[in-house]
């Protein structure tokens, strides 16, 4: 029984660890704003669900999926398009998170494919986590019946509005477990 519980967990830590690399991505802390955006993540309620998808692709099928992903998500099919035309070795790891709307409504998109090296390099993993995200900015109480907007709101509101991809990859992280990975400038 025991021997059996040990290789549980030690699967269990492998597919910890393989989703891990899957769940990354790499921003700049530039201006100390990991530190502003995550006390203005504490000031703001955000409400909404994700959808996410983890497959396995064969590199020849890379295309249909950046064709699939553009027209799902519009906004942001000139930069996959560019995903086809890359440099180099076109089956390195591509990676985009992007904040999509404005307003009070966040459309969170994160998109990621790459080659973990296996099955003899014909295979891609793909990434794929999107929600639709309401954003409200928490409000003191005596400001709300006063219908009056005090000045940390204003301050949040504009943060939300200055590093909206740094909002979003916060918002990600605590609620699908994207995982940040800070570099210094």
């Amino acid at each position: 029984m025991q021997l059996l519980q040990k290789i549980n967990m030690a699967l269990q830590r492998t597919e910890e660890y393989q989703r891990a690399e899957e769940y990354e991505y790499r921003i700049k802390d530039e201006n100390n704003r990991k530190n502003i955006c995550e006390q203005a993540l504490n000031n703001i309620s955000y409400n909404g669900e994700f959808n996410q998808n983890l497959f396995s692709i064969k590199k020849d099928k890379l295309n249909d999926i950046i064709n699939m992903w553009k027209e799902k998500f519009q906004e942001l099919s000139d930069e996959l398009e560019l995903w086809k035309f890359s440099e180099g070795d076109k089956y390195t790891k591509k990676e985009i998170l992007r904040p999509l709307h404005g307003g009070k409504e966040l459309k969170c998109v994160f998109l990621k494919v790459f080659d973990k090296g296996e099955e003899e390099n014909t295979l891609l993993r793909c990434v794929s986590i999107s929600g639709d995200i309401s954003i409200k900015v928490k409000v003191n109480r005596f400001f709300k019946l006063m219908r009056w907007v005090s000045e940390d709101e204003k301050k949040y509101i504009k943060l939300i509005k200055s590093y909206p991809e740094v909002i979003a990859a916060l918002i990600m992280s605590r609620r699908v477990g994207l995982k940040l990975i800070w570099e210094n400038e």
